[in-house]
């Protein structure tokens, strides 16, 4: 893998390609969760003329202001059986070879403690990485945070033109102060909080997750109309 080749401006291009190649259109709608709201707001930023809007769910913030909050409730949403389980497959030769079924299962225990009924996660939560996923998993996660390093653009939220949806579970680690925030500094913004919800509101409390987001993109123009 070329590290030199993620950067942010990268993955813009990448939404370009996606939206020429995929899409197929000139301006579309973009739904971005958790990291991928990064991406998504510096596109409505660089390229608004291609967005009709945004919807992001889940997202994590665009600076630093709520860092130690949002550690704070990570480290206390941390269940002890799964931090067990983690150190348990961290131990296994299965772990050490990167097989995909041990990845997988070491990325179901982290992403359950972000969930509001980890019961929820047991029954819905299906992870099956692909075995390159799983070799290089590591090594990609690592090099998705490095463009973060120092990246704060809280200041420049108020240029962004097209209407956005913050959709947030209120038992998602990430503080409902930070989206909160957010929601307060884009010009226009829409927040929902989604009760009885952590990270992944469409998997916990999908009715009300699609019901809202289905209300916020009848309200758009269609492309072309």
């Amino acid at each position: 893998m070329n590290a030199a080749s993620l950067s942010m401006e990268r993955y813009l291009t990448d939404i370009d390609r996606i939206r020429e190649h995929v899409a197929q259109r000139e301006k579309v709608t973009l739904l971005a969760h958790s990291w991928g709201a990064i991406p998504a707001l510096l596109y409505a930023m660089e390229r608004p003329e291609r967005l009709t809007a945004i919807v992001l769910v889940a997202p994590v913030e665009p600076g630093s202001r709520f860092r130690e909050q949002t550690d704070e409730n990570q480290l206390a949403r941390r269940d002890s059986a799964d931090l067990a389980a983690i150190d348990s497959i961290r131990g296994t030769p299965e772990f050490a070879a990167r097989e995909a079924e041990a990845i997988s299962q070491v990325f179901f225990h982290v992403f359950r403690g972000t969930f509001a009924d980890a019961g929820v996660a047991d029954s819905l939560l299906r992870l099956s990485l692909h075995e390159r996923t799983a070799s290089q998993g590591q090594l990609v996660a690592t090099l998705l945070m490095t463009p973060l390093q120092g990246l704060d653009f809280w200041d420049r939220l108020g240029e962004i033109e097209v209407p956005v949806l913050i959709v947030h579970g209120a038992q998602d680690p990430i503080p409902m102060e930070m989206v909160e925030a957010m929601d307060e500094a884009l010009p226009d913004s829409r927040l929902i909080r989604v009760d009885g919800s952590g990270h992944f509101p469409f998997i916990e409390r999908p009715a009300p997750f699609w019901e809202g987001v289905r209300e916020f993109l009848r309200q758009r123009p269609r492309e072309g109309s």
